[in-house]
């Protein structure tokens, strides 16, 4: 609730209370509900009978005149700030907060995207197209009325380096968090923020100058990514192999189906479990390439398995195909997750 209304509705009740006040210092043996019932029909001018009578009384009289001519601007003054707050959208806007609030506080597992810039907005679109539950955090008010337009969007406001503007997103029960501020300090500072409070999250950083790397990988950060060198190697593959860009392109930007490489983790209680690749119905009902395989314990992949590798519990499969159809795969190899 913002301070303008706060001080609003302080004000309002505090005029009351002196005209409550002053009508007990003058008429003691006055029951209290007797006092504020003057209190509000003198601020608030509706001209009812006095309920304490001020015929005889100079002191009262002058004090219900005084109360009348200060209370009633004071009253208006407070009245004009609470109806700003509602016209200007300042309730909805607390009531839209309250509402996300809910929202994330039941999510587990999601993804969090700190920064709502060109990089953060490029990477909003793909879990979007990908179906993935995420909430964005951003303090530029700009960013948010975007964001607010898009719908079942879930935003946070604030700075993403802020312990409290973390929590209020998830990162706790988050599975991966995307860094990309405005600055690598910033960048750097929210890591360190983001590790701190989940030691198990994936954490993906963008690196805006060069040689920070290292800082981000102290930090906590998972996986660096540098625009320009990404920019760099798309550059020298448009001269090289540009059939191979145009075919990525194309699976990328499909209107109708979303085409993505994924990754498929095979829990133990999945009964695809210790089963060979050829007996899975990965093609024949999912419509998903199997492009490589890796082990649990090793960092190397098996690229193009054959039918008869054994797809073992905490193995995990790259495969090619479209995003519904790998979000149904997902579902039974990682049964016990879901």
């Amino acid at each position: 609730m913002s301070r303008r209304f706060r001080f609003g509705l302080l004000l309002l009740l505090s005029v009351y209370l002196l005209g409550v006040l002053g009508y007990k210092l003058f008429s003691p043996g006055t029951p209290f509900i007797d006092c504020l019932c003057m209190s509000v029909i003198t601020v608030a001018s509706v001209g009812f009978t006095e309920v304490i009578n001020g015929a005889g009384r100079p002191g009262l009289r002058i004090y219900m005149m005084s109360l009348i001519l200060f209370g009633v601007a004071i009253h208006l003054y407070a009245v004009s700030i609470l109806t700003a707050f509602v016209v200007e959208g300042d309730l909805s806007h607390y009531f839209w907060k309250k509402r996300m609030s809910r929202k994330i506080g039941s999510m587990s597992g999601h993804y969090v995207i700190c920064g709502a810039g060109e990089t953060g907005m490029r990477i909003i679109d793909e879990l979007i197209q990908t179906k993935r539950d995420f909430v964005v955090i951003d303090s530029d008010e700009k960013a948010i009325e975007q964001l607010r337009n898009m719908p079942d969007m879930l935003i946070v406001q604030g700075d993403a380096y802020e312990e409290h503007v973390l929590a209020a997103a998830g990162i706790e029960r988050a599975a991966a968090a995307a860094i990309a501020l405005h600055s690598d300090r910033d960048n750097l500072v929210t890591t360190l923020s983001i590790r701190t409070m989940n030691p198990k999250i994936r954490i993906v950083v963008k690196e805006i100058e060069p040689g920070m790397a290292s800082r981000f990988r102290r930090a906590g950060a998972d996986a660096i990514v540098n625009p320009a060198t990404i920019g760099g190697l798309r550059l020298v593959s448009e001269m090289v192999r540009p059939s191979v860009v145009s075919f990525l392109d194309l699976m990328l930007r499909d209107p109708v189906h979303a085409y993505r490489v994924e990754e498929l983790s095979i829990d133990s209680q999945s009964p695809w479990a210790n089963q060979s690749l050829k007996d899975l119905p990965l093609h024949s009902e999912y419509r998903l390439l199997v492009a490589a395989a890796r082990k649990p314990d090793e960092t190397d992949f098996i690229y193009n398995p054959d039918g008869t590798w054994v797809v073992e519990p905490g193995q995990t499969l790259i495969v090619l195909g479209k995003a519904d159809d790998v979000s149904r795969a997902r579902q039974v190899a990682q049964v016990a997750s879901a």
